[in-house]
């Protein structure tokens, strides 16, 4: 997902997503161009994370019940939704490499997956169809390459942020997507020059959309990078 050309992308968007955060940490690691660098409740990137990702499509959540009360797949039922994901994966590249049909399955679903069986979908359940479900009647295309989870699942950002000597801000919280993931992409990051901000009263989703939040964050964001040393 990282190339030479990832910072010059990155700019040009007008969208946020949650694995631009990470991202950026890692390209901050090795890309000059970058002075200083902040994350805000990244989608971190490690096996764990993943496979955390993947459970979280089997919770049906509901509206009035408590998240933390829920019930997410063991390890042994989320590995295994992992391993067959991959293999759908491999087995649509070999039938793309054989015959140029490219395998499209939805992208996001309202539907929780069974934890034994997984959905086709790859993003399903109804916390991310919260986020993404309105984009679906906005003419936003929901299908996803399965393919291309070979190269999504093949990526990490654990390696680059153990080697980041920049400026470096972490904004997340307990709400936010996997906690321990940022907590410990943060502890490994190695400058001195790092501050985490870990707020637990701000979902994941509201630090992309309530404006009041957005505002603090772009604030503390401006007043991290104004003291970098250029």
């Amino acid at each position: 997902m990282c190339s030479t050309h990832t910072l010059g992308f990155t700019v040009a968007l007008t969208a946020v997503e949650c694995q631009g955060g990470p991202e950026c940490l890692d390209v901050a690691s090795y890309d000059d161009r970058v002075v200083a660098v902040a994350s805000v409740t990244g989608y971190y990137r490690d096996r764990e994370t993943d496979i955390w990702m993947i459970c979280s499509g089997c919770v049906n959540v509901e509206p009035g019940v408590d998240v933390g009360s829920l019930k997410m797949p063991t390890p042994e039922q989320g590995e295994a939704l992992y391993q067959a994901r991959i293999q759908r994966a491999k087995d649509a590249k070999a039938l793309y490499e054989k015959t140029g049909e490219v395998t499209y399955q939805p992208l996001v679903d309202p539907k929780a997956a069974d934890p034994d069986v997984g959905s086709l979908a790859g993003l399903p359940g109804p916390v991310t169809w919260s986020w993404y479900g309105p984009w679906t009647m906005k003419g936003f295309e929901n299908r996803y390459a399965v393919m291309s989870d070979l190269d999504h699942f093949g990526y990490s950002t654990v390696a680059g942020v153990t080697k980041l000597t920049k400026p470096t801000l972490v904004i997340h919280g307990d709400n936010c997507m996997n906690a321990a993931a940022a907590k410990r992409h943060y502890e490994s990051i190695p400058t001195k020059e790092k501050k985490l901000i870990w707020d637990n009263e701000i979902s994941h989703f509201q630090h992309y959309e309530q404006p009041d939040v957005v505002d603090r964050n772009v604030g503390e964001i401006a007043a991290w990078f104004g003291q970098a040393k250029v």
